[in-house]
């Protein structure tokens, strides 16, 4: 548990790097607190729209989903994907130690909205779409709210990608229940 709220502490003092020009310099919380308010907006604008996700669960994964980095510090996307399976490895055993320590069946779950903070969900996506967004504020700054603004735009084409893969993913559904005859 103590290794836990080291972490939480971490976060703060845990930079993270880019290979863009930035506007502002964040650290893990400050990315991390941005990522999950843009994932409570998109839960918001997506039921707005008819598309209800598990905000919970989004929201959990949103808080997660870079808590490796308070342990491994960060790396820039290109050396990342370079090194995948190895620093999913090492991400994933890193994880592991700590919130394991967490009493009870909790561990399991922390561990597993980390986990499932990197696949393909509805909620997983609109994590990641979050995360871009989150990133995109860094590297453009400006307004997230204002009409002109670049991010409000970028919002709106999350909102469209994942409603549409939303519909797909029914329409999906729908032949292969022709198709088996249900």
């Amino acid at each position: 548990m103590q290794k836990i709220i080291e972490c939480i502490d971490k976060a703060r003092y845990t930079p993270r790097f880019s290979t863009y020009r930035l506007q502002s310099k964040d650290n893990v919380a400050e990315h991390s607190y941005t990522v999950t308010m843009f994932t409570l907006l998109l839960c918001k604008l997506l039921k707005g729209e008819g598309l209800v996700v598990d905000q919970g669960k989004a929201l959990a994964f949103a808080v997660m989903h870079d808590f490796e980095e308070t342990l491994m510090g960060d790396v820039i996307s290109p050396t990342k994907a370079y090194m995948e399976e190895d620093y999913q490895f090492a991400a994933a055993d890193q994880v592991h130690k700590v919130l394991g320590a967490f009493p009870g069946k909790e561990s399991g779950s922390l561990y597993g909205s980390w986990r499932w903070a990197k696949y393909t969900s509805p909620e997983s996506k609109l994590v990641i779409y979050a995360d871009l967004l989150a990133t995109q504020l860094v590297v453009g700054g400006g307004d997230p709210l204002g009409a002109e603004s670049g991010l409000w735009c970028a919002l709106e084409q999350a909102v469209n990608k994942l409603l549409a893969e939303e519909k797909n993913l029914v329409l999906k559904r729908a032949v292969e229940e022709l198709r088996c005859g249900i």
